[in-house]
């Protein structure tokens, strides 16, 4: 929601994103390195009107400096300008369950390695056209994290981790979308 597209449609979003009670939405920092330095501001997120009722979160990547760029580690906050801003995924847990979030983040370095639990962890997912078409049950969503994001079918926004196969990485194994998920099951677990 970094632009406007059409008036109507963009105004009765707008209403509908400041009825959610526990909403999350990204931000991005600009020039982000992953190092523990003061960066001078956000690149781009969502604009005011979209966030009046949401907190943010940044979603930049630690991206390694291997051969793939894979995906293991991530920040749990980032001094940006005047103020801290945590990752989109911490934050997105504490809005969840604030108690459990600041036990796990008590303590901890900055930078944290992903336990990816082996790839055993599975999340639900629904098309746009399920959403749409109100083919979801309560029980699909009540009491849930609910993410909206890229998950396919191409491989934008989709990453290498460690669960890949070194021997054969033929393509990246991961959407960031789902990396997120397994950093707020990580952290609420």
């Amino acid at each position: 929601f970094s632009t406007d597209t059409e008036y109507d449609k963009d105004t009765h979003l707008i209403q509908e994103l400041d009825h959610c009670k526990n909403l999350v939405m990204l931000s991005i920092i600009e020039n982000y390195t992953g190092e523990d330095i003061e960066y001078k501001r956000f690149e781009y997120g969502s604009l005011p009107d979209y966030a009046t009722n949401a907190k943010t979160g940044f979603g930049n990547a630690i991206l390694e400096k291997d051969e793939f760029q894979t995906l293991k580690r991530f920040s749990i906050l980032e001094k940006v300008n005047v103020g801290y801003e945590y990752h989109f995924a911490i934050r997105t847990a504490m809005q969840f369950d604030s108690l459990k979030t600041m036990g796990f983040i008590k303590g901890k370095s900055r930078i944290i390695d992903v336990d990816y639990k082996d790839g055993k962890r599975k999340f639900k997912s629904f098309s746009a056209n399920d959403i749409l078409n109100k083919n979801l049950s309560e029980e699909d969503i009540n009491g849930k994290i609910i993410l909206m994001g890229y998950i396919g079918p191409t491989d934008e926004d989709k990453f290498y981790t460690p669960l890949n196969n070194k021997k054969n990485p033929i393509k990246p194994d991961m959407y960031g979308l789902v990396f997120m998920a397994n950093i707020i099951s990580q952290t609420l677990e």
